[in-house]
């Protein structure tokens, strides 16, 4: 068997022992090649922050020949802050696929926003029943993230941008930010929540909705985006810049929207403390959850690794 090792060198983390060497199977190499990650709950942890530990095995796979694609329902600017500590160049497909790029570049290679007029009319649903949005927007000059109600404060939403100046209210936007809304998101208790979908859904709008727990407690998060948007579409158009196919695919997840990713992979994984929808739909469960580094673990089982 053609096998080569690769040395790692982690002085920090320890569990069981510490890891020395990870031996990497060239021929799983051959078999599988490109690695997919959601980010929240899935490589980053609860503190939302990815491990020495899991940035060492994820290079060590980088430089052996795989791709590396960040699959996520976040936007471009906090996606690439989250994964600063990431020295290596991968893809990154935000906003659920509405919005892909590479880490080392400005450039968008997909867009797909969400219809100026559906956007609106949705927002005004929400608006009718007291329950404001904030909507997602690709400012290509990269000064804005988030547009919000004037009835909210600003600070409410820092955790979705790196800075409250990305923040702007609707009379502070510039008009063609509303022609490049990638979606609009409600934050809200379950039952307000249901009721504005319902609503949307009634109108049989042409967009996509999907609904997961938020990381505030007790509310759920819900958005609408363009249609043709999903993870899986997203790193599809990723696979087709880079010549490669869906049957080198790995791809992990843990929650609803993580569907499209793990179903089209070759090898779809879903997180131990990952949703039982997705659970149904993975060919397999991480033995450690997100908080234990489940996919480093994971990835070093199944490239032939031995700790």
């Amino acid at each position: 068997m053609n096998i080569f090792k690769i040395n790692i060198h982690i002085e920090k983390f320890i569990i069981q022992g510490k890891v020395e060497a990870v031996i990497i199977d060239s021929s799983i190499l051959k078999k599988y090649n490109i690695i997919c990650f959601d980010l929240d709950g899935t490589i980053l942890d609860d503190r939302k922050e990815i491990s020495d530990f899991t940035i060492n095995i994820l290079k060590e796979l980088y430089e052996a020949g795989c791709e590396i694609i960040i699959a996520t329902g976040r936007s471009i600017e906090k996606a690439r802050d989250l994964l600063r500590k990431v020295d290596f160049p991968y893809m990154i497909a935000a906003n659920n696929g509405a919005l892909v790029k590479s880490s080392d570049s400005q450039e968008a290679k997909l867009f797909i926003p969400l219809e100026r007029d559906i956007a609106m009319k949705i927002v005004e649903i929400g608006d009718r029943i007291n329950l404001y949005p904030y909507l997602h927007v690709y400012d290509r000059n990269g000064n804005c993230s988030l547009i919000v109600n004037s009835i909210k404060d600003k600070k409410e939403y820092l955790g979705s941008v790196n800075d409250i100046s990305e923040i702007l209210y609707y009379e502070e936007a510039n008009s063609y930010l509303f022609d490049a809304i990638l979606s609009v998101v409600f934050l809200d208790s379950f039952e307000n929540v249901d009721k504005i979908c319902s609503e949307v859904n009634s109108l049989k709008l042409n967009v996509t909705n999907h609904t997961i727990l938020a990381s505030k407690e007790g509310l759920m998060m819900s958005e609408f985006l363009n249609v043709e948007v999903n993870k899986g579409n997203g790193i599809n158009k990723i696979l087709e810049i880079t010549g490669n196919s869906w049957d080198k695919v790995v791809s992990f997840g843990d929650d609803n929207n993580d569907e499209s990713m793990i179903r089209q992979a070759k090898l779809g994984i879903s997180m131990c403390n990952g949703s039982s929808f997705l659970k149904r739909h993975a060919d397999l469960i991480t033995e450690r959850d997100n908080n234990c580094d489940g996919v480093a673990y994971e990835l070093i089982k199944l490239f032939g690794g031995r700790l």
